[in-house]
């Protein structure tokens, strides 16, 4: 397979695509990592790796996150479906860390806790 890499600064069209990418991660995408443990303990080879996933509502939201990894140089994989929604992966460590680099770090959420009511 042929490997491509997001150029930093890159082109106008490369930055929309990036911040295309940034919004959909902060709205509902999130960062897998691999279990240490579970390396360190295992006799069997654990192959959990780095993955970033973008979460998709519809098909035309996973048209626009495909041609914009597309467009920022990211290898684009095949998508998978997760309840009702479709996941756009993102695998690889080098990838992972270049794209939280790039400002794909997600907010907090600021809603307070509610008592449940008994």
């Amino acid at each position: 397979m042929r490997k491509t890499t997001a150029k930093k600064g890159g082109s106008v069209k490369s930055r929309a695509a990036l911040a295309k990418l940034i919004s959909y991660f902060r709205r509902n995408g999130y960062l897998r990592l691999p279990d240490k443990r579970k390396t360190a303990r295992s006799k069997y080879a654990y192959k959990k790796g780095y993955e970033v996933r973008f979460v998709a509502f519809n098909n035309k939201e996973l048209n626009e996150i495909r041609n914009a990894l597309r467009e920022a140089g990211f290898p684009v994989r095949k998508p998978f479906g997760k309840q009702s929604q479709m996941i756009q992966p993102l695998y690889g460590k080098e990838y992972a860390e270049m794209f939280l680099k790039l400002g794909g770090k997600r907010k907090a959420s600021k809603k307070k806790a509610t008592k449940r009511k008994k």
